[in-house]
Parts: C-alpha cells; sequence; structure tokens
C-alpha cells in the first residue's frame, strides 16, 4: 500500500498548511490550500512518505527503495538550494532598485530553508506511516 498513503498524506499536509497559516493570520484564507511554497513543503512531505512506503513495501535493500531515496535526496536539494539561489537573485534585485521595497514581498515567495524541508521530510514519513496503520485498520480497507 503505497498510493493511498500518499495521496492522503499530500491533502493532510496542505490542510496542516491553510490551518497554520489561517491561526497566524487569524483569518480564513482557503487559497493557502493550494500554495505549494510555504510549511510545510508540499514536496519535502511526499518524498518522506514515499521513501518510506515504497522501503517498508519492498525492503530496505530494494532497488526501488534506493531509487525512491534517490528521488526524495534530490527533491530535498532542490527545495533548500531554491530559497538561497532566489534569495541571491532577491539581493542582486535589491541592488538594483533600492528605491523598491520589494525584500519581505520578494522572501515570502522563496522557496524552504532547509530545516524546514528536513522537518517536512520527517513528518511526511511519519503521517504517512500514521495514514497506512490508520487505513489497515479499517475492516473493508481491499489491500
Amino acid at each position: 500500500m503505497i498510493l493511498a498513503p500518499l495521496v492522503i498524506t499530500g491533502l493532510l499536509g496542505q490542510l496542516l498548511k491553510l490551518s497554520f497559516h489561517s491561526l497566524r493570520a487569524r483569518r480564513w484564507r482557503p487559497g493557502r490550500f493550494a500554495d505549494f511554497e510555504s510549511f510545510p513543503s508540499l514536496h519535502p512531505l511526499l518524498g518522506g512518505c514515499l521513501s518510506l512506503q515504497v522501503a517498508l513495501a519492498t525492503g530496505w535493500g530494494s532497488p526501488y527503495t534506493a531509487l525512491s531515496l534517490g528521488y526524495t535526496g534530490v527533491v530535498l536539494y532542490d527545495t533548500a538550494g531554491v530559497k538561497r539561489a532566489a534569495g541571491r537573485q532577491a539581493g542582486i534585485l535589491m541592488e538594483l532598485g533600492s528605491s523598491f521595497s520589494l525584500e519581505h514581498r520578494l522572501s515570502l515567495l522563496l522557496g524552504q530553508s532547509p530545516v524546514r524541508a528536513w522537518v517536512a521530510l520527517f513528518a511526511g514519513a511519519m503521517l504517512g506511516r500514521l495514514v497506512e496503520r490508520a487505513l489497515l485498520a479499517l475492516p473493508q480497507w481491499p489491500w
């Protein structure tokens, strides 16, 4: 069972994001459900869930697990690297147009910090495992 926990974990991650941002802003912001840039980032969340589910289904020594872990590593590197590269570009933009007040706005559009990417990865793995256990506990679940 790999796909069902993956899909449900992704939906739960987006609901968590919506809840976090609504509580922080103190108003309901349903548009955050489709926002893929803020914490928890969907990409490492799904990468963590996928890697753990594949490893548990096929074994830790399986080539599928190796492929999944490689994919998750690329996702983590990209998630954290986008923020770093975009931060450099934002700095250059600030130098070019110092009269603009874009720094705060640009920083909101950037990716995740490495710590947040790792937290999302582990949260995805644990959330996926909990979802799998909950699905297996259902008496009529076909898998």
